[in-house]
């Protein structure tokens, strides 16, 4: 499960497995104006390099409280950006680059999983969405990996191109929370009856089993903790570049 940990004044930084979204600030300019003027980036983020007065405006915590950005950091070192933005008071969008040289490493699914660990369990939000362009086909891919769904597509919203909407629903993890502890009690009973299993879908065969778990009722949503029982993210991250 993701947890916060202080990184100066404002907001606190939010570690992961192996990753620190660390909160952005002025010194960060040069660094996000180099990344957001990257081809790679720029072909999914509005389809042009941003400048450097668009960059200090929009991802260096001018907009605090409602949208929080952050650098993602992995083995120490910055990777990627990462941000999310209040569209309610229980729920909201996340955006993330990460840069081509890292993707496909488990980094991208390692910063989701604790971003969205610490926006349920911290905030409380009921409903975490993304919007990929819909041409980015591994954005897309790589954000079903972690588990959003789609429900929407978007192709009037001015000069932007058209995006995919997607969702990741708090009730939806407790669902796959729960189902998690309950196949891992399968699996342990079995094992201790002589029968070994070979994956977890066999629990879905133990009926005494089955049924609302009392444990789950008092396990933060980890989604961390689901992605360990299921494998539900994949080990790559694809293009992981969306734009809110």
């Amino acid at each position: 499960m993701a947890t916060a940990g202080h990184c100066g004044l404002g907001h606190p930084a939010i570690e992961g497995d192996g990753v620190v979204l660390r909160p952005t600030n002025v010194d960060d300019l040069d660094l996000l104006v180099r990344w957001f003027r990257r081809p790679d980036v720029a072909m999914y983020w509005g389809g042009r390099p941003l400048s450097v007065d668009e960059v200090a405006a929009k991802y260096l915590g001018q907009r605090r409280p409602a949208v929080e950005c952050f650098v993602i950091q992995h083995d120490g070192s910055p990777v990627g950006w990462m941000q999310y933005h209040l569209d309610g008071e229980r729920s909201g969008g996340i955006d993330m680059v990460l840069l081509e040289e890292h993707r496909r490493l488990g980094v991208g699914g390692a910063a989701v999983r604790a971003m969205v660990d610490y926006l349920l369990n911290r905030l409380h939000w009921s409903e975490v969405t993304v919007d990929p362009d819909d041409r980015n086909d591994d954005g897309k891919a790589f954000w079903e990996a972690v588990g959003f769904e789609r429900f929407g597509l978007i192709s009037d919203d001015g000069d932007r191109a058209p995006y995919v909407q997607m969702r990741l629903l708090a009730s939806s993890l407790r669902n796959s929370l729960q189902r998690a502890v309950v196949a891992q009690s399968a699996i342990n009973a079995s094992n201790r009856l002589g029968h070994r299993m070979e994956s977890f879908d066999e629990f879905d065969d133990v009926e005494h089993l089955r049924g609302p778990s009392a444990a789950t009722r008092t396990v933060p949503l980890s989604w961390t903790a689901v992605h360990r029982a299921f494998a539900v993210v994949r080990p790559h991250s694809p293009k992981c570049v969306t734009k809110s």
